[in-house]
């Protein structure tokens, strides 16, 4: 939420699925939960969701009035890094706010851990 209001979000409603209010049609829909719920796997279509940990799925689509954002992921951690992804496509439109070109993208860490890993060689001895 507050990422939406930090770029151009007049106005954030939050609500539960099957409870949306009928004046929000034709409005911008962010959806957000795990993937596997009805109405984010629906809404996420074709785009793959990876099956391991930390993996979700982020779908744009439309334009202008009635787009719709969703973001799926296969745990909490996975949603984050989702929320981190969508915050990477947001670009400056004017004055008002910002816009999200039309997206589908599925990731999963390589690794066990995301992060970075730093190794050092010791110094030799002989040299």
């Amino acid at each position: 939420m507050r990422e939406l209001r930090a770029h151009g979000g007049d106005r954030v409603d939050v609500v539960t699925p099957g409870n949306v209010p009928r004046a929000s049609a034709g409005l911008l829909t962010v959806r957000l939960d795990p993937a596997t719920r009805p109405d984010i796997a629906g809404a996420l279509g074709d785009t793959a969701v990876p099956d391991r940990a930390e993996g979700y799925a982020l779908r744009v689509s439309g334009t202008g009035r009635g787009a719709r954002v969703t973001l799926g992921g296969t745990d909490a951690a996975g949603r984050f890094h989702a929320v981190q992804t969508l915050r990477q496509l947001f670009v400056r439109a004017g004055s008002d706010g910002c816009k999200v070109a039309g997206v589908r993208a599925s990731d999963h860490p390589s690794m066990p851990l995301r992060g970075t890993i730093e190794g050092f060689l010791p110094k030799s001895s002989t040299g």
